[in-house]
């Protein structure tokens, strides 16, 4: 019997994969083919552009940005090795490493979300407090990470200890997509892990809408705020880190909905018999070829769902924070003080300081002379003098005019 070919046991065992019928389909398998070299290279990408932002979240103590980092790393990651590994076959080769893909698999699938939590939770508490988090007290900082901690790591560690409760075998592996969880379709599924990604999807709009009414409500999106927020880089990064929540929700919410329509609609609602029933083929490592599951369209939608979502949310981070200009400054200035602690120190030869005597006439008549102290840059008028604004520097005061060329320099008077 072919079934004994692929590892199963008996013929109903098909019924806990998320499809009912097969029938083999040469075209579509092809062209799998050619969309996993483009998982395999993106996924690879992903898993190291999103590091980028990394150092700077770690020194920022970003808990939200840094857990969504890990579980972008960890996704991208088991995509990756699955891909190269089980490429056009269902060789049960690296059983350790499927034991830890599955669960990592089984818990990363809420770990962003939960990272979505935390972000979004973080940034209403700023904006409401118009607080920032350095300038918080050392005791209140250790106290809010820690409680960020719990909020993003509660959840993907109880889906780690829920998972022997709803795996029904040891792991499939299914051709030429690797290592992939033996969950049949159970009530304590549904309940425990399928319905979770709206419940946590509706509860980061419920702290996303608190920040946009506080924003609103402060003009923070009118020309003038927007303006702000372009010069303030804490500002800039807020709404960044607001807009990826956004995202998160607008695609959680549907997409999870649609994930259990369609999960109950490929497989019918195994009937819960307790664990004995359950794991009654636990030891079974079910082996499916890559032309089965490709056959059937459904299936083929679901997986490719399952092996995008991943790839796209670490993309979206990428995009937003991994090539903006604190990260470049940042890069820079560590640049810097690793070349100097390496002794390779260039300091240019400063030019020497220039006083220049200006004077502004107004109407033809002089009205007013001042010695202009000129460092590296040429000036012959003045245009004008803007916001004449004094700030006390020592024996003298300093303020700021504009030259005619559009630059700025300090005179004294």
């Amino acid at each position: 019997m072919e079934d004994f070919k692929y590892g199963l046991s008996r013929v109903d065992d098909y019924r806990h994969l998320p499809f009912a019928r097969f029938t083999t389909g040469l075209a579509m398998s092809t062209s799998w083919i050619i969309e996993q070299y483009f998982l395999t290279v993106f996924s690879f990408l992903a898993m190291v552009l999103v590091l980028i932002p990394l150092p700077l979240m770690w020194n920022a103590r970003n808990v939200g940005a840094i857990l969504y980092i890990f579980w972008s790393v960890v996704l991208n990651l088991l995509l990756f090795v699955n891909f190269n590994v089980w490429r056009g076959n269902v060789e049960n080769s690296a059983p350790v490493w499927c034991d830890i893909a599955v669960r990592l698999a089984f818990a990363g699938q809420l770990g962003t979300i939960s990272a979505a939590i935390v972000i979004a939770r973080r940034v209403s508490i700023i904006v409401r407090g118009a607080l920032s988090f350095d300038s918080m007290g050392a005791s209140n900082r250790r106290r809010d990470m820690i409680i960020d901690l719990a909020i993003g790591l509660s959840v993907p560690v109880a889906q780690m200890i829920i998972f022997p409760f709803v795996q029904s075998n040891r792991f499939d592996i299914w051709g030429s997509l690797g290592c992939q969880p033996g969950v049949p379709t159970t009530i304590p599924l549904i309940v425990l892990t399928t319905t979770w990604p709206i419940i946590m999807g509706l509860i980061s709009l419920y702290y996303s809408s608190i920040t946009l009414h506080t924003l609103y409500i402060r003009g923070a999106f009118s020309r003038q705020g927007w303006l702000i927020a372009k010069r303030t880089k804490n500002m800039d990064c807020y709404y960044r880190l607001l807009a990826i929540t956004l995202i998160d929700v607008w695609c959680t919410v549907p997409l999870g909905a649609y994930n259990i329509y369609a999960s109950l609609k490929q497989a019918p609602i195994r009937q819960w018999h307790g664990l004995a029933d359950l794991h009654q083929n636990f030891g079974t490592v079910n082996q499916i070829p890559e032309e089965i599951w490709t056959a059937d369209h459904n299936v083929r939608s679901l997986v490719e769902f399952s092996s995008w979502a991943p790839i796209i949310v670490a993309w979206i981070f990428v995009i937003l924070f991994g090539f903006s200009g604190e990260i470049y400054d940042f890069y820079i200035q560590t640049f810097l003080d690793v070349r100097r602690k390496l002794g390779f120190v260039y300091s240019k030869p400063e030019d020497p300081e220039k006083v220049v005597e200006v004077v502004i006439h107004l109407n033809g008549i002089p009205s007013h002379s001042f010695k202009l102290a000129e460092r590296a840059e040429t000036c012959s008028t003045v245009s004008s003098v803007s916001s004449h604004r004094d700030v006390d520097d020592g024996p003298f005061t300093l303020s700021t005019v504009i030259l005619s060329e559009g630059t700025s320099s300090s005179y004294l008077p």
